[in-house]
């Protein structure tokens, strides 16, 4: 039960400090101006903060500091959430940060599974291509205009790969719940699969949209008709 106990001790700390920086980040002017100007909080340095912390907490489990790793991990899940709302309340939404944060959110939570999942190799395979493939898709939603914003597939996806982390800890340690991980897993990858779904679907819409078409007869058109001279 110890381990239950930081789960719960942790994310308490955890969401008390989410709920007071998004109240000031909605709310307080100076403290948006401050955000602006510091490079310790800006949104992307957050980022990186919580990609180094994740890692941070995988050396401290390795060392059978249990509590600080589940500490500092949950910490760095729920700063995922805090980097957007910085940079949307401050005005500080870049391309670049649309492409960093999807990429610290896997280096997040993929090496845990990796390190710790003890997971039949194949699933771990697709889960992890799945999410190459995902962030790959955004440079082609990027191309064509799309929105690289994540759905909320993705959102789900990737809330439930934190939970299947803290999961798979507290089964490490031997206590006494169901082991229901790789059902979880089949979840994420589920969800992995309809959030790039959801990104592809937009790519080949835009791909045969009409005016695409329209422009190919037009060139082959033209094309003819030079021919023809």
């Amino acid at each position: 039960m110890e381990r239950i106990y930081d789960v719960v001790v942790s994310l308490f700390f955890w969401g008390l400090i989410y709920i007071y920086l998004r109240r000031m980040a909605e709310k307080d002017e100076l403290f948006k101006i401050f955000v602006r100007n510091s490079y310790i909080i800006h949104p992307n340095a957050i980022c990186i903060w919580r990609t180094l912390t994740g890692f941070f907490s995988i050396w401290l489990i390795y060392c059978s500091e249990y509590t600080w790793g589940i500490f500092f991990y949950l910490g760095s899940a729920i700063f995922d959430s805090v980097d957007g709302i910085f940079a949307r309340e401050c005005g500080l939404i870049t391309k670049f940060g649309k492409w960093l944060d999807p990429i610290c959110d896997k280096l997040t939570y993929l090496p845990m599974l990796i390190f710790f999942g003890n997971f039949f190799s194949i699933k771990l395979i697709i889960l992890v291509a799945l999410e190459i493939i995902s962030q790959f898709s955004r440079i082609i939603l990027k191309y064509f205009n799309i929105s690289t914003s994540a759905n909320i597939y993705g959102k789900i996806k990737t809330t439930l790969l934190h939970i299947l982390v803290v999961y798979i800890l507290l089964l490490n340690q031997n206590i006494e719940i169901p082991n229901y991980k790789n059902t979880l897993l089949n979840i994420c990858i589920f969800f992995s699969a309809l959030s790039n779904l959801g990104r592809i679907i937009p790519i080949f819409k835009k791909i045969f949209n009409t005016a695409y078409i329209n422009y190919f007869f037009k060139e082959l058109k033209f094309n003819e008709t030079l021919r023809l001279k």
